[in-house]
């Protein structure tokens, strides 16, 4: 109970902050594009290999936030239905304030939820369900394996799980960059709990198999690197004031997967 006041008070103070702002829950765009491309080209290739799925493609947004994802896929997938689950009270007002505003609201759903809780998917199976940095909000480790389960869980037969979360490995690969120029551990933010690859195993032994898709598990491995290892390095102005252009030239130069230095990773999983 104490973690879920902690989480409760954190994203009420995010939703009081940025509202419906995409800056909500993460202030670094490059970071939320990112994801939201990764979901965008998934979801087209899925929709690809299912044309004989004769009915609309049902997807869930699993710890949706504000919305604002829902909203962005909603608009180059516009008869897909969408369900967005949120734990936080704030944050789920939110969505439906931007369900209000929306163009294509009949095909999408804004429900209040806790991942851990089974009933919350309220009996529903979906083809795709994402995560967006929302499992590694749940701080407890028993109760990542039990999201994990539950997600897996509520996927029909042939059903995708892709997920943008956080590693405790790709995170101690960064810092061991950052040691070479004796600086100190990037933080993890005490919201969250950052996933390792044994408990990831969870969705394995629900009958998940990984997709070793060709997006990028590591495609931020490069701006990781540039902004929280190298522009340190070369700017008077600390770790967090990023110069755009300066990450833009090298990440186009350099290619977006180099290393593994990324603690978000892409990852897809496919229900046999």
């Amino acid at each position: 109970m104490a973690n879920d006041e902690y989480i409760l008070g954190h994203y009420a103070n995010v939703a009081k902050q940025y509202g419906l702002s995409p800056q909500s829950t993460i202030e670094d765009q490059v970071i939320r594009d990112a994801e939201t491309d990764f979901f965008k080209k998934a979801i087209s290739k899925i929709l690809e290999k299912t044309p004989h799925l004769h009915r609309p493609l049902r997807i869930l947004d699993a710890g949706c936030g504000n919305g604002i994802t829902i909203e962005r896929l909603s608009k180059v997938f516009p008869r897909t239905e969408f369900v967005g689950l949120e734990f936080t009270p704030e944050l789920h007002e939110l969505c439906l304030q931007r369900h209000s505003k929306l163009e294509n609201k009949k095909n999408i759903t804004f429900i209040k939820g806790d991942l851990r809780e089974p009933h919350s998917f309220q009996g529903q199976s979906f083809d795709i369900i994402y995560s967006q940095r929302a499992v590694i909000n749940i701080l407890g480790k028993q109760k990542q394996v039990q999201a994990l389960r539950n997600i897996a869980s509520h996927l029909t037969e042939d059903g995708h799980y892709l997920l943008s979360e956080s590693f405790y490995e790709t995170w101690s690969s960064l810092n061991h960059a950052r040691a070479e120029f004796q600086m100190g551990e990037v933080p993890i933010s005490k919201h969250n709990l950052f996933l390792t690859e044994s408990r990831l195993k969870t969705l394995e032994k629900c009958g998940m198999t990984e997709y070793h898709h060709n997006l990028g598990r590591h495609f931020l491995s490069t701006h990781f690197y540039l902004t929280r290892v190298l522009h340190p390095q070369i700017s008077k102005r600390g770790d967090r004031a990023i110069a755009p252009h300066f990450v833009k030239f090298f990440t186009e130069g350099l290619g977006p997967n180099i290393g593994t230095y990324s603690p978000l990773q892409f990852r897809w999983f496919e229900k046999n």
